[in-house]
């Protein structure tokens, strides 16, 4: 009995051990499935709580006056309160993340896709003081889905 007991300890200490605290990448993951979801379901308090308050969004598309539409954390939410854009379930693919050297920036490679459209894009994080991620640039392209 008292092996039995002193072989849990051990395993629940190397458990807690070896878990240790998230990674970088899993928060960087979380904060682009939230992004992603808050345009979604067009929620603007979970947008707010991933973007930069001064973060920016570029979109290139072929739908707008010279292909390039700049879009700030603002405007972002208006539209998403006022229903003119989002409201789509997507799917996410994140296909790479990189992480520079100090572990204070990172940028995203992203698919997301629903019936309607495409987005390819590149998000850009950069870790705050109180060492939470958080989006402060998103380089997009759209196209239709094949």
């Amino acid at each position: 009995m008292k092996t039995i007991l002193h072989f849990l300890c051990i395993l629940m200490f190397s458990t807690v051990l070896l878990s240790g605290p998230p990674s970088d990448e899993a928060d960087i993951k979380e904060m682009i499935k939230k992004f992603s979801l808050s345009g979604d379901k067009r929620d603007v308090t979970l947008a707010n709580a991933v973007l930069h308050k001064d973060a920016r969004q570029y979109v290139t598309s072929d739908r707008f006056e010279g292909g390039l539409f700049i879009v700030t954390s603002e405007q972002y939410a208006s539209l998403l309160a006022a229903g003119k854009i989002g409201g789509i379930p997507r799917s996410v693919d994140i296909q790479s993340i990189e992480i520079d050297k100090q572990k204070k920036n990172a940028v995203a490679q992203v698919q997301l896709t629903s019936e309607k459209a495409v987005f390819y894009s590149f998000i850009c994080l950069s870790k705050i003081s109180d060492g939470s991620w958080v989006i402060v640039s998103v380089l997009t392209s759209t196209a239709k889905p094949e």
